[in-house]
This record gives C-alpha cells, structure tokens and sequence, in this order.
C-alpha cells in the first residue's frame, strides 16, 4: 500500500469522511532534487471530499530511510474546527471590553500538524498555544447591539 493510500484510509478512520489526497510528495517544496535534511517526512497534500476548498496537509514520517514502515503520522485537518472554537472563545472575551466593531484573525504556522490524539473535539489551550497567531483588527465605528 503506497504512503497516500495509507493517509487516505488514515484520516477517514480518524474523522469518518471521505478524503482525497494528492499522490505527489511535497516534502522537498516542489525541488525535483531531494536534498537530505536529516528528515524523512513524506507531506501530501489532502482535502475532504465536500470540502475542496479546505486544503490541508499529512505528514508521513517513517522508521528511517532503509524502513519504509510507518513511525507517525500527523495531520492539520482538525485545526479546520479548532481555529474556529478559538475564535469564538476569543469573540466573547473582546465583546465584554471592546465597543467597536472589529474582526478576529486567527491562523496557523505553516507546515504545522497535530500528533494522531488531536481531534476536533480536543481542548484548544495545552495544544495550539506556541503554534498559532491571533490578530484582532477594530474599526472606529461603534458596534451595533443587536435588539431583542
């Protein structure tokens, strides 16, 4: 079974749904010489199948270079529902102080992934804080109090 396969059935055991995954190998960042690094991480990238707009990446690390078996594999899929569960945590935090209008960014360090226990019902703060960066932009226009 080649390493994409092996992703593909990985990441729909671990989320249940159906996920397509790019055969090729990113790891040397498109170079058609792959250089050693002292790493020998496979990256695919992959999306799920409703959701093509989502792209996400894999990681494939194994035993070593003699040992095509797997060591670990690690994926950013669940970061999709992660980032969002922070957002909102943040949201109700500046809306107890910030009167204006404003728009909260959160993203990711690019090549991050999660080790196989993270899920998207996992804890946000133990996991993502040295990983992410929160921005958050006000305007001067004063925030519209929706009325019940």
């Amino acid at each position: 079974m080649t390493y994409p396969d092996v992703v593909k059935n990985y990441l729909e055991r671990k989320y249940g749904k159906k996920f397509i995954v790019d055969p090729k190998d990113y790891s040397y960042g498109g170079s058609p010489i792959p250089f050693y690094h002292g790493c020998y991480t496979a990256t695919y990238y992959v999306y799920e199948n409703d959701d093509p707009d989502y792209t996400f990446i894999v990681e494939v690390t194994p035993v070593s270079v003699s040992d095509a078996s797997i060591k670990e594999i690690r994926d950013s899929y669940c970061w999709k529902f992660l980032r969002e569960k922070l957002r909102r945590k943040i949201e109700k935090k500046i809306d107890e102080t910030l009167t204006e209008e404003y728009k909260v960014f959160v993203s990711i360090y690019g090549g991050t992934t999660f080790e196989n226990y993270v899920t998207p019902d996992s804890q946000i703060e133990d996991k993502l804080q040295p990983r992410i960066s929160i921005c958050v932009f006000a305007s001067e226009n004063k925030k519209v109090q929706n009325k019940k």
